[in-house]
């Protein structure tokens, strides 16, 4: 009835809508192939989650707090913001607005020599955790990228009004990392700070304000591909997890060294080496920030600081330098770390990568290989070389990327353990 429909909170052009993509399409669940039985036991809970009073036939909403009406909300939010992204990246692709790249034939997160020719291309679009949009655009010159930039948003907006979600285009919430490059690049970003600070006009006076840097997935991205603002963050957050374990943890007498590292590695460099994997430039900036961090929690084990014992009442004490503090308790150095989360993500890279980002890792205008998967072949000749004995048979992965594929799918334990061994 129109009350029901009102009390939904549904215009009635939207209820039809809603019942005519539901007679030719189905369900969300029926589409995804889900069992009949599943489909049902959904339907419960969700019908457990409206309430009414007396004969009262409107429903009543929870619209504030962390559990808002239905249990499975998140879960049905994700179905529904699925297929508007779906939708989207079709109408992106129709008008031409998407970078289309060769997709390699191999599952290596580089590019060899004896790599047979691709036969099919790869669209790069977007990457979502959740809720957490980031679409990419890419054009030969400003011009045409302002242009598709501009299409791309009245696209975006059409296709989320038809499905009913709002974006909240305040500053921090949905902003623009832009970068022109070549002939007019300067004139086109002049354009974009007309108004006082960067930002592209969307619809009705509303603003894309474009920013340097973002954080995206827990790692902070910026418009100058500098890792620094990343390397600051990650040395951030290890702090505040320091400050509370350094002395009760670190700097107690009766936790042995051995369980202190485990502790160390556990619950501060997973922070301090969070997402350095995917760095594409480890500059010497940001290997300081980490390096400041990291020295300090090693010395704390090794109870040093400042170079002396903490226990040494000899002012003339002898000064321990940071690499032999390392030596004595069998960490590797922070450029190490770096290094072995980097061959470790090439395994997950080869096991799970989207066809997306493994056309973007082979593919590059130059002729030669991205930055990261450069970094990656120096990792792997560099590890070659300090095992020898047991990686010797293994050719260029420049060459061959085949033997190294077969090595960390087929091993992977045996590949975990030469990269613990490769500082």
């Amino acid at each position: 009835t129109d009350e029901e429909i009102k009390a939904l909170g549904l215009l009635p052009e939207d209820a039809m809508e809603l019942a005519r993509e539901l007679s030719l399409q189905g369900s969300l669940l029926a589409q995804l192939g889900a069992d009949p039985l599943v489909a049902q036991m959904i339907a419960a809970l969700h019908t457990g989650s409206w309430f009414s009073l007396g004969s009262n036939i409107s429903v009543l909403l929870s619209r504030f707090g962390g559990r808002q009406g239905c249990k499975l909300g998140a879960l049905v939010f994700n179905f529904v913001y699925a297929r508007a992204l779906k939708r989207l990246q079709t109408s992106m692709s129709e008008h031409g607005l998407l970078l289309s790249l060769p997709l390699p034939t191999s599952t290596a997160p580089w590019c060899s020599s004896t790599d047979p020719p691709s036969t099919s291309d790869a669209e790069v679009f977007d990457t979502t955790y959740v809720d957490d949009e980031c679409i990419m655009l890419a054009a030969t010159s400003p011009a045409l990228l302002d242009q598709r930039i501009e299409k791309a948003l009245s696209l975006l907006l059409a296709v989320f009004r038809s499905f009913k979600l709002v974006i909240n285009w305040d500053v921090g919430k949905t902003e623009c990392l832009l970068k022109y490059r070549g002939a007019g690049a300067h004139g086109a970003w002049t354009a974009r700070c007309s108004s006082g600070t960067p930002s592209i006009p969307v619809c009705d006076g509303v603003r894309l304000h474009i920013n340097t840097q973002y954080k995206h997935t827990g790692s902070i991205v910026t418009s100058s591909g500098s890792c620094v603002p990343a390397a600051r963050a990650n040395a951030s957050s290890t702090m505040n997890a320091w400050s509370k374990l350094a002395h009760k943890i670190f700097g107690s007498p009766k936790i042995k060294m051995a369980l202190k590292m485990s502790l160390a590695q556990s619950l501060l460099f997973s922070r301090l080496f969070f997402a350095t994997e995917t760095w594409t430039c480890v500059s010497d900036g940001a290997l300081k920030c980490l390096e400041v961090m990291h020295t300090r929690v090693v010395r704390r084990i090794a109870g040093l600081w400042n170079g002396k014992k903490f226990d040494a009442r000899d002012p003339d004490a002898p000064h321990t330098t940071d690499e032999s503090v390392r030596r004595s308790l069998g960490a590797p150095s922070v450029q190490c770390c770096v290094q072995q989360g980097r061959l470790r993500y090439v395994a997950r890279l080869i096991r799970h990568a989207p066809t997306t980002l493994r056309a973007l890792l082979c593919n590059s205008s130059t002729g030669k290989q991205s930055k990261w998967s450069a970094l990656v072949i120096e990792d792997m000749s560099a590890m070659q070389s300090l095992l020898k004995p047991k990686l010797d048979e293994l050719p260029d992965p420049r060459e061959d990327a085949q033997p190294w594929v077969t090595l960390i799918v087929e091993f992977p334990w045996e590949w975990k353990m030469l990269v613990s061994k490769f500082r």
